[in-house]
């Protein structure tokens, strides 16, 4: 079967040397493209869409992998800021300022 599977692929464009893995990595990032954020193994996952590394959010819930999923992209949209505030956090714990 998966050496039938690896003939049609390749039969149709799929140049890569593993095509079933080369299909799995495509729609994976067509899910990621499509929703942000997918669910394997009823556990939430995020994937990078350039270099397709998935990594767990560690939570089943929908609402808390869309919020870890938005602070991810707004940390990379906006790293300047992100090191203002974490410097602001730091001052603020270094003298004493309520947590």
């Amino acid at each position: 079967m998966h050496e039938s599977v690896s003939c049609w692929l390749r039969g149709h464009g799929v140049k890569d040397p593993k095509p079933i893995h080369y299909l799995r990595k495509c729609y994976g990032s067509l899910a990621v493209g499509d929703h942000g954020v997918f669910v394997a193994s009823k556990v939430f996952y995020i994937e990078d869409t350039v270099t397709l590394r998935q990594e767990s959010l560690k939570t089943k819930d929908k609402n808390v992998a869309q919020r870890l999923f938005q602070a991810r992209n707004e940390a990379r949209q906006q790293p300047a800021l992100n090191l203002q505030l974490a410097r602001t956090y730091l001052a603020a714990k270094r003298s004493g300022g309520s947590e």
